[in-house]
């Protein structure tokens, strides 16, 4: 994700989901129909000496159209492309929906998705780390050495694991 623009969500935007309330810390990275953030949200622990409540990080997708949208105050803008708009938007809340179904050890949980400011959000997890596309920058590049799938340092332990994966996720 990059070309970062100025229509993000502000630091200490508050956003209202179904279930928990997130205050926006920065933006994580931007797509062409997407900008992330990470926020803070408080949740309840339950356990053996009661219940706690601590904060946590979170990473919040927000669908906005690089392109076509814009933002006054927290409210996504349209303009004259509104269909289009609408049309993404309804694909981008049934991904996070089918996302929200998910459940697997190595794919990111989707706590909730809402829609508020004239479009839709979904929170997940935070994993700290970078992402792939980072990773392969910095390595300049995957190396093609492995010979087997036990070998992790090759493409072999790459592509192995991202596509089982991907396997599970559109099985569901």
């Amino acid at each position: 994700m990059s070309n970062i623009n100025d229509n993000s969500l502000k630091q200490n935007t508050i956003l209202y989901g179904k279930s928990h309330t997130y205050t926006i810390e920065r933006v994580l990275g931007q797509g062409s129909f997407g900008i992330t953030y990470l926020a803070m949200t408080q949740v309840k622990v339950s356990g053996s000496l009661g219940e706690l409540a601590t904060t946590i990080q979170v990473a919040i997708k927000e669908f906005f159209m690089r392109d076509i949208n814009g933002r006054e105050e927290n409210t996504v803008t349209c303009g004259s492309r509104g269909g289009v708009y609408y049309d993404y938007k309804k694909k981008f809340s049934r991904e996070a929906e089918n996302l929200s179904k998910l459940n697997h050890p190595h794919i990111v949980k989707v706590l909730e998705y809402f829609e508020t400011n004239n479009t839709v959000y979904y929170a997940m997890e935070y994993v700290d780390g970078g992402n792939l596309d980072t990773y392969i920058t910095q390595q300049k590049g995957l190396t093609v050495s492995a010979s087997s799938p036990e070998d992790y340092g090759g493409l072999y332990g790459w592509a192995d694991p991202i596509g089982r994966k991907l396997a599970f996720t559109h099985k569901k």
